[in-house]
C-alpha cells in the first residue's frame, strides 16, 4: 500500500435466524445469527463513523424498517 492509515467503525449484533433459514440449514428454531457492520475510512472521525453505523443498523433492523 501506500503507507496511508485507515479507520475502521464496526457494530456487532445478534439477529434472529428465519425459519426457512434454520430449516434449509438443520440449525435449532429461535437461533440467533452474529453479524457485523464495518465502515471504513481514511479519516479518524469515529464520531461520524458512528451516527452512521447506528443510523444503517436502525433502517436495517428496527421494526420499523422492515
Amino acid at each position: 500500500g501506500d503507507g496511508s492509515k485507515i479507520y475502521v467503525s464496526c457494530i456487532a449484533f445478534r439477529d434472529p435466524v428465519s425459519e426457512d433459514i434454520a430449516e434449509a440449514y438443520r440449525i435449532p428454531p429461535n437461533s440467533y445469527a452474529d453479524k457485523c457492520i464495518c465502515l471504513v475510512s481514511r479519516s479518524p472521525s469515529f464520531h461520524v463513523l458512528r451516527e452512521a453505523l447506528e443510523e444503517l443498523f436502525n433502517l436495517c433492523f428496527s421494526s420499523a424498517g422492515s
